[in-house]
């Protein structure tokens, strides 16, 4: 284990193993390069450093084969630069290739930071729409609110005229069509006008104030034809061999609502109706009992 002498490794050797710098450890003369005493060394160190060396498989198999180590460190440096030489050759051969994988990732590189400023934009108008999305919503909600409230008014304000305003064909109807059924029915749609335009709630109202002399006109015409209506149908009563029971059941009866009319919207007119009723009753009544 221990040993008087060891041969290491010359200058040269040290060279040759790919050394980058030259370390004059020991100071000797040329002559003595091949061998240095064992004083020189810490016995302990190399002691240690053997034992590490037979520990490890390969040396020990190199020593118990008794393999030249310089031999060996030669042909290991040799195999190291023939494989650093195939390296760079293989480095020489895919020059091309690398160069062109070298534009290839460059080209990569431009196509993925324009995805990024093109992802950017797109984010910034996601976030752009968001807003306008959020925007409509609120004027969404405020347009339903306002339609909600119109449709209302719009409710209200046409009940309101259909109550006051007069069409057309009501006018037609109490003007100029004969009196039936379909006349009374004109007479109480007018009689309601009537009653809503006079109303307490309508009376200040510019529209009810607005229609009211319209519907006064119309008023006085359905009383007009309503008396000469009522009149004209007593005066039958008159006339010899009147069959009085029918004619009251066929005319006054069945419209009766022409008084109930005249009641509400002319009264002295009613009473004149009234008062010529009875008096023409009054004589039939007694021409009979004679």
């Amino acid at each position: 284990s221990c040993c008087t002498c060891l041969v290491v490794p010359t200058r040269h050797d040290r060279n040759a193993m790919g050394s980058h710098e030259e370390v004059d450890a020991f100071p000797h003369d040329d002559a003595e390069d091949e061998f240095v005493s064992a004083a020189d060394f810490d016995l302990d160190a190399i002691e240690s450093a053997l034992q590490k060396f037979q520990a490890d498989g390969t040396v020990r198999d190199a020593l118990e084969l008794s393999v030249d180590f310089r031999g060996y460190a030669e042909k290991v440096d040799h195999d190291l630069r023939q494989v650093e030489k195939e390296s760079i050759q293989d480095y020489i051969n895919e020059s091309d290739n690398l160069a062109t994988l070298h534009e290839q990732i460059h080209t990569c590189d431009g196509i993925l930071e324009k995805m990024e400023t093109m992802l950017s934009t797109f984010q910034d108008n996601l976030g752009s729409v968001s807003q306008e999305i959020r925007s409509l919503q609120e004027k969404s909600l405020s347009m339903n609110q306002k339609l909600k409230n119109r449709r209302a008014v719009e409710s209200a304000v046409s009940s309101f005229v259909s109550r006051i305003v007069v069409p057309p064909e009501l006018v037609r109807r109490i003007c100029d069509a004969d009196i039936d059924v379909n006349y009374v029915e004109a007479l109480a749609e007018l009689n309601a006008k009537l009653e809503n335009v006079n109303s307490e709630s309508q009376r200040g109202s510019c529209a009810a104030q607005e229609m009211r002399p319209e519907l006064e006109k119309l008023r006085f015409r359905a009383v007009s034809r309503a008396r000469e209506f009522l009149l004209s149908t007593i005066h039958l009563l008159k006339k010899p061999k009147t069959n009085i029971q029918i004619l009251q059941q066929s005319k006054l009866h069945k419209y009766s609502d022409l008084n109930k009319f005249l009641y509400a919207n002319a009264p002295e007119v009613f009473e004149e109706v009234r008062s010529v009723y009875y008096e023409t009753m009054s004589k039939i009544v007694t021409t009979l009992l004679r």
